[in-house]
């Protein structure tokens, strides 16, 4: 290594092993300063000292851009239960001013670093990597230099850090390295985690985002799930899956995290748990049959489809249909049986019963199929229970799927009358399953005849494709591996879990339950159901724990679960103040955006918004959707077999759409498929922040905890006092409280404490 190369990059590592671990929340960032201010460099605490004459220093032309990330690639690598991940950051320096740099980034527990890489004209640079004894001394450096609270988040965590020299201005520099990481594994579930979001002044745009990767196992992968990111993952037989996440321009809200659990079971289970001690628990059970099942472990299935031809189905909504149709019926396994019917004034069916799917059948089914024309009324009533009459029985799960666009104009149009009338006549317990299309359908019947009946309801709105949402679900339903589910949790006490039905389980799916618990230990949870006529029982033998802070996403994923629960009985039964006093409690104490709380009024402190709808006010029109019926979009909370194959972050989750009025209802639902769990993004990030299961509001400056009552007492603390750093010093979550800025009011260990800063 030559001394200019010597001199265009200097590192000073600082890695602490084996200290108590807090939550990453931080993205390896570039700290942008004049050359020779020694930012990080560790020093004792100040202390008075007689003033000596000084040099004035060069005035600064104007105030110092940040670091701008114009590049982020990551590789992940992850094999059994140990990761590998690469990673590559290109930075950029904004100024029109020759500037150091300090790199920062927050290694996981016990990583091995190797390959720390800088690139200067394109070449790269091996580093020294230096071990030293006193990385607090230089967070606390950088948080008193910088006065950048956010990397009290690292106290605990191993760092890499770089001091870069120097970076020319609009010149970029790029940092490359990989570390590997032995995963943790609980009941069968994993995590990765990879420190995405980046907080305080470093809070800005990622330019270009690539991650990829791979998870291998020996033992079967039977669920995997991202609370966080679009995540596209790919199966690769029952011990490989791909990933892949791409994005532009993004501002990550949330750590990117992965869960995936492994069992030698026919169905896997795996159980994620929260718990603060002295509350009650949260925990999120995933359950998924193995994806390579052996055949003669799918049942053999009956599929009716009923199709809506009237007069308003016209145009393209017919033509979508119908290939939709079609795919299903191409898809049918030849012991399963079908039937079509068709209905508008009157109804029109394939056959007088199911047969099977034979070639020529499925040939004769697709013709009839391609015959269909709009024209006519709307025949609910005779068209269901013509499909419910004409069963097979119940050897094997019936499956209806019925698509309409619109209300019942013909023969009964008494929304409780058809729904007694379809309930009773549906003797065999076929599963309905309704897709209603546009923003005309009585989404109160829709939702009653599928909820009554073993099924779901999805809606597609004017803006999304029917052929593909219909193609999807029946990719998703049409191999069922379990039905007439029940869970039993043993000895420990759960409530207020979302789905409150288990559905069927189908190959390639997965289920996932959250909830509360009450209690604590080991507990037998037993999965039972029906496999064609046999009955089949599976046991897993977990751990309810007394206190737990790992997946700490699911206070408010459970809270997004009860509120969009709750607003979905308002909907169906009209408005009570209880359910609305609870929707806005919740709202409020999770930060989450409701038809009641899409302005929140905290006490005095004047309104603070929790999200933003655009042009429509959505308590209103979803109060106006109640208070006329119901018509509009607007489904039950049952996504469990509507988007099973990944768990996709609500990119437009509560964006409110042109339509009718329970809008809100809709988009809440379905950005709740596969129990998504909606980031900050949509909290109107600069006035919430959530940590763990508590939400804090910027209230006059202040992040203020959503359960101060503005009257308890608190202990008043300085920012950057060395009372600051004591209180910083009792561990537990105070880091991830302190580093959301240098005003905030929380609660530790039953007091209240108030930072202050004098300097605002």
């Amino acid at each position: 290594m030559t001394k200019r190369t010597v001199a265009y990059a200097t590192l000073i590592g600082a890695i602490l092993l084996f200290l108590p671990v807090l939550p990453v929340r931080a993205q390896g960032v570039l700290e942008l300063h004049q050359p020779g201010t020694d930012i990080g460099h560790p020093v004792p605490r100040p202390e008075p000292i007689p003033p000596v004459p000084m040099p004035r220093p060069r005035p600064v032309p104007g105030p110092i851009l940040p670091a701008q990330l114009t590049k982020l690639d990551v590789e992940v690598e992850i094999d059994g239960q140990v990761a590998r991940t690469e990673l590559d950051q290109t930075f950029k320096n904004p100024n029109s001013m020759r500037l150091e740099g300090t790199y920062l980034f927050p290694l996981p527990p016990n990583a091995a670093i190797k390959d720390l890489s800088l690139y200067i004209d394109g070449k790269p640079v091996k580093a020294e990597v230096v071990e030293a004894d006193k990385a607090r001394k230089i967070y606390e450096d950088i948080v008193r230099r910088m006065r950048d609270p956010a990397l009290l988040e690292y106290i605990g965590r191993d760092l890499v850090k770089l001091r870069i020299f120097p970076i020319e201005p609009h010149q970029v520099r790029r940092v490359r390295f990989t570390y590997s990481q032995v995963l943790k594994r609980d009941f069968g579930m994993t995590e990765y985690a990879y420190p995405l979001a980046p907080r305080g002044r470093s809070a800005e745009p990622i330019g270009q985002i690539t991650l990829t990767g791979s998870i291998r196992s020996d033992v079967p992968i039977t669920t995997i799930y991202s609370p966080t990111h679009k995540i596209e993952f790919n199966r690769k037989g029952d011990t490989k899956v791909t990933f892949g996440f791409e994005a532009e321009d993004h501002c990550p809200a949330a750590d990117l995290k992965i869960y995936y659990a492994v069992s030698q079971n026919d169905i896997g289970a795996g159980l994620l748990t929260y718990r603060e001690e002295g509350e009650p628990g949260y925990f999120m059970l995933t359950i998924a049959p193995r994806n390579e099942i052996k055949s003669d472990k799918v049942m053999q299935k009956d599929l009716t489809f009923v199709l809506d031809t009237s007069g308003s189905m016209s145009g393209e909504k017919i033509e979508q249909a119908k290939k939709a149709f079609e795919f299903c019926l191409n898809a049918l396994r030849e012991d399963d049986r079908f039937n079509i019917i068709r209905f508008s004034t009157e109804t029109e069916r394939f056959s007088d019963a199911l047969v099977h799917a034979s070639p020529e059948k499925v040939k004769e089914a697709i013709e009839f199929v391609r015959d269909f024309t709009a024209t006519g009324g709307t025949a609910i009533n005779d068209a269901l229970l013509e499909a419910v009459k004409r069963s097979g029985g119940q050897d094997r799960p019936h499956l209806i799927v019925f698509l309409t666009d619109g209300k019942p104009t013909v023969g009964e149009t008494d929304e409780d009358a058809i729904v007694k009338n379809v309930t009773k006549a549906n003797e065999d317990s076929a599963r309905i399953f309704v897709f209603g299309i546009g923003t005309s359908v009585n989404t109160h019947l829709l939702d009653k005849i599928s909820g009554g009946n073993g099924g779901v309801s999805d809606y597609v709105t004017p803006d999304e494709e029917i052929e593909l949402k219909v193609s999807n679900f029946f990719a998703k339903v049409s191999e069922p591996v379990l039905t007439d589910v029940s869970l039993d949790f043993g000895a420990i006490n759960v409530s207020k879990f979302y789905p409150t039905d288990m559905p069927d389980l189908f190959r390639g799916s997965q289920v996932m339950l959250i909830g509360r618990y009450k209690g604590s230990g080991e507990t037998t949870v037993t999965l039972s159901g029906r496999a064609s006529v046999e009955k089949r029982v599976f046991e897993y033998e977990v751990e309810f724990p007394k206190e737990s802070d790992a997946a700490d996403f699911l206070p408010r994923l459970w809270a997004i679960r009860r509120v969009g629960h709750l607003v979905d009985e308002i909907r169906k039964h009209g408005e009570d103040d209880e359910l609305k006093d609870e929707i806005v409690r919740l709202g409020k104490k999770y930060g989450i955006a409701t038809p009641y709380t899409s302005m929140l009024v905290l006490e005095d402190e004047g309104r603070v918004p929790v999200e933003r709808f655009g042009r429509f006010d959505v308590h209103e029109n979803f109060s106006r959707g109640v208070r006329a019926g119901g018509s509009g979009i607007s489904p039950s909370v049952a996504p469990e077999l509507f988007d099973v194959s990944s768990a996709p972050v609500a990119t437009d989750a509560l964006q409110a759409k042109s339509g009718e009025a329970s809008v809100y209802a809709a988009e809440q639902t379905r950005d709740m498929k596969e129990s998504t769990l909606v980031t900050a993004q949509y909290d109107a990030a600069e006035n919430v922040k959530h940590v763990g299961s508590r939400t804090f509001y910027l209230k006059n400056r202040v992040w203020t905890d959503s359960e101060y009552d503005g009257k308890a007492k608190t202990i008043d603390v300085e920012y950057g006092s060395d009372a600051y750093f004591d209180l910083l010093s009792k561990g537990g979550d105070i880091g991830t409280y302190l580093a959301l800025g240098t005003q905030v009011i929380f609660q530790f260990d039953d007091t209240w404490y108030r930072i202050i800063d004098s300097g605002e």
